[in-house]
């Protein structure tokens, strides 16, 4: 069995030199910012009794994102060692990241809808299912 390794023993081309790295530090930076906006948001809710449900969407999205993130820092962390990596994590990566787009589109959306303009729940509930139905359309695609 061959094993190609660069210079320095690591299995990465030189143009993705530090990408392990890059990936480490954008995964603790996601974790910390999405921890210090969920006690925020959780703070707001204790405080006001509710959130909009666009901001938990928001909150769902980056959620996928910053697993997407973790998914493909562990995928590269593989790599460094064998060259080959993890199929299932690269994999993993990708949907969750596709997921947290297609939920951030739909939400764009909604919000262009005039859905976060609605005042209450008997508001919300009345919202044309034209929109629905695009979103459905959208998470499908």
């Amino acid at each position: 069995e061959v094993e190609y390794r660069q210079e320095n023993g690591s299995h990465f081309g030189v143009d993705e030199y530090g990408l392990l790295s890059a990936h480490l530090v954008t995964s603790a930076a996601l974790a910390l910012i999405f921890s210090v906006c969920l006690w925020k948001l959780l703070e707001l809710r204790a405080s006001k009794g509710g959130i909009h449900p666009a901001t938990w969407f928001w909150a769902t999205a980056y959620a996928l994102h910053m697993q997407s993130v973790w998914l493909e820092f562990l995928h590269l962390l593989k790599y460094s060692g064998d060259g080959v990596g993890m199929y299932l994590l690269d994999v993993g990566s990708e949907v969750t990241q596709g997921a947290s787009q297609v939920l951030g589109y739909v939400l764009l959306l909604c919000v262009g809808w005039g859905w976060t303009l609605t005042s209450s729940k008997a508001q919300l509930a009345r919202m044309p299912l034209d929109s629905w139905a695009m979103g459905v359309i959208i998470a499908a695609l």
